[in-house]
Formats: structure tokens, sequence, C-alpha cells
């Protein structure tokens, strides 16, 4: 698989000013088209910008930012509109003109307490979070969108790279990063198949169980009927890259004693980057393609992603404030319409290899 790339400076300034903006506006400040010092050394650095927003205030007319479009109010209806569609179902969102993203898949396990419930509520808001970064970044690199027509493959990379992108960036500071060794697989499976292979290279090693891997089959058909209906054939591009997120709460009972356990939590989001075969994709998912056997050959890397929740929620409210300026609902809100949870009757475990 390729080796990611850092995000560019221009691209770190760009999602700096558009989130200093959004926290202005949070904050009841108004916003006017003139470049602060702090983020012309941000551009000027590469560096990232804070995620914690800790130094954000309200500022005056003289010492506001700037962000990539001149008319702001439109900018943030584009946003809500994108993160809205977002939250559709996979064929709502084709039906509509635009490309699905992968999906950001939650499971629930079959024990809760507050704090398991905690956990989870802190693990779905920061994968919306990863939602807005990773729409921000579009923005700024492909303002005018993908023709659903034409440009398919192009913008199934170029979302599974900035969602990527988002998670290794401006939220890489709530997250221990494990990364995953690449793997590549070609196997020669009859067409019927297609799908209970992929479901088990994809989540095997997660030891679901039966109904866990039932229902997130039901979520990943779902996804995959809305992609069947996009033409590809003129398309392109070698592979289609898709990155879905799974995001759980593995526990550990470091006790060592079922009757009096001591359990460590783990909320951990797991980046699923896929690079499949551009020819098996199309034989996989036509229902016509006259072929009764697929050579299956896509490429593989999981990256562990365990959150600080201490740190994360010290943002939340910040966080908070900048959807409810988006969407007039709040992070909590979005995050319930962007994951439909699995729920399992099992514990859950952490992945067995990496």
């Amino acid at each position: 698989m390729a080796e990611f790339e850092p995000l560019t400076a221009e691209t770190s300034a760009f999602i700096g000013a558009f989130i200093q903006e959004l926290s202005i506006k949070a904050e009841g400040g108004d916003t006017v088209a003139e470049e602060t010092p702090d983020l012309s050394m941000l551009a000027a650095t590469d560096a990232l910008p804070e995620p914690e927003f800790s130094a954000i205030r309200p500022l005056n007319h003289s010492d506001a930012p700037t962000t990539a479009s001149a008319n702001g109010d439109d900018k943030l209806a584009r946003l809500a509109a994108i993160l809205m569609n977002d939250t559709k179902s996979s064929e709502d969102q084709v039906a509509s003109g635009q490309i699905p993203k992968a999906p950001s898949i939650v499971i629930l396990p079959g024990s809760s307490s507050d704090n398991l419930r905690t956990y989870y509520q802190s693990l779905m808001d920061s994968s919306s979070m990863c939602q807005l970064y990773a729409n921000m970044i579009q923005f700024q690199k492909k303002p005018e969108g993908f023709d659903i027509t034409s440009e398919a493959g192009s913008a199934f990379k170029f979302q599974a790279r900035a969602a990527y992108d988002a998670m290794m960036g401006p939220l890489i500071s709530f997250f221990s990063i494990s990364p995953g060794t690449p793997r590549t697989y070609n196997d020669t499976i009859p067409k019927d198949q297609v799908h209970e292979h992929l479901l088990g290279k994809l989540f095997d090693e997660f030891r679901f169980d039966k109904a866990t891997k039932a229902a997130l089959d039901v979520q990943l058909t779902e996804f995959v009927g809305g992609l069947a209906k996009i033409q590809t054939d003129s398309d392109s591009a070698d592979t289609f890259d898709f990155m879905p997120r799974l995001n759980l709460v593995s526990r550990t009972n470091i006790s060592g004693d079922d009757n009096d356990p001591d359990w460590i939590y783990r909320p951990t989001t797991y980046l699923i980057y896929m690079q499949i075969d551009a020819k098996t994709f199309r034989e996989s998912i036509n229902k016509n393609s006259g072929v009764d056997k697929v050579d299956f050959k896509f490429s593989l890397s999981v990256t562990e992603c365990e959150l600080d929740i201490s740190r994360f929620d010290k943002s939340s409210q910040k966080f908070d404030k900048i959807f409810q300026v988006i969407n007039n609902k709040g992070l909590r809100a979005y995050s319930e319409l962007l994951h439909k949870p699995i729920q399992t009757n099992e514990p859950i475990h952490a992945r067995t290899s990496n």
C-alpha cells in the first residue's frame, strides 16, 4: 500500500483558520477577512492546528482570522449540508448525486455501566470530529466536490485519505496510535462468496460472534448497495480505496480473578484502510458481470487509535459549541445521527493481532 504523506502547510492552515472561525462564532464573536499572525506562523512552519483550542477567545474585528471562503455563511451552510448528507443511507446519497463515504461503525457490548456509556459517547463524538475535519480537508483541496458520473474512483480514494489524515493530523493528540502492517490478498473465489470472504478478512481478528457479524454484514451491504448504483466502468482508477472506522471499547480483567474482576477499558477506533483492485471491485458488485469466480485482489492495513478520554473530554464542550454553530444541535446530536450502533450480547475483545 502507498505511504501516507502528512498534511501540507496550506491544508493545515486552512483547517486551523476554519476551526478558529467556528470557535469565534460559537463564542458570539464576528469574523472579518484579515489574517492573524498566529495563522501566518501556522502556514510558515507546517504546524498542525492545536486541537484543544485552549487559546480561543472572542476576537475584535481587528484580529479575527480569515478562511478560504469569502462568504462565511455560505461556507457554513455547505459544510452543514455535507455533514448531514453523510448521515443518510448510501443509496440516498447516490440518488442525490453525492458519493458516499465509508461508514463509521460502533459495536456495543452485552454489558453496560455508566463508565462504559461515557466511553462510547466520547468515542462516537471523536469519530464525528473526524467526519468534520475530513470534510474540511475536502473543502480546501476539492471545494467543487466530485462528479459522480466520472470521478467515483478518485472520490473514494480522496475520502479514505481525508478521514485518515483527519485522525493523523488535527485529532492525533487525542489518540495513542499503533500502525498496522499492510497485508495483500490475492484469492480466486466463487462470486457468491465474495461478501463473506471480505467480512472475514476485515473482522475475524476481532472475534465477534455470529450475530454481530450478521449485523456488520447488514451495514456494509447497505453501503455497497449505494456503490453498486454508481457507474465505474469508465473510471481510470487502478484501485478503489475505502476506510471504514470501527469503534469499540474492549475490556481486560487485570485482577486475573473472574469472581473479583478489575476491568481496564480501552476505547478504540480502528482505521480499516483497504485498496481493492478496480477489476475485482467491478466484478464483485456487478450482478450482471457474467463471471462465476472473482480474482479477489486487495490490500488491507488496520491502524489502532486508542482514545485518551480525559484529554478529549476537556475539549468536548468547545467541540459541541462548534457543532452548534454548524447544525444548531450540537456534537452529541450529530453523533447519534451519524452512527447506527450494533448491539452485541457478548463481551468485546481487543483485536488479536496487528
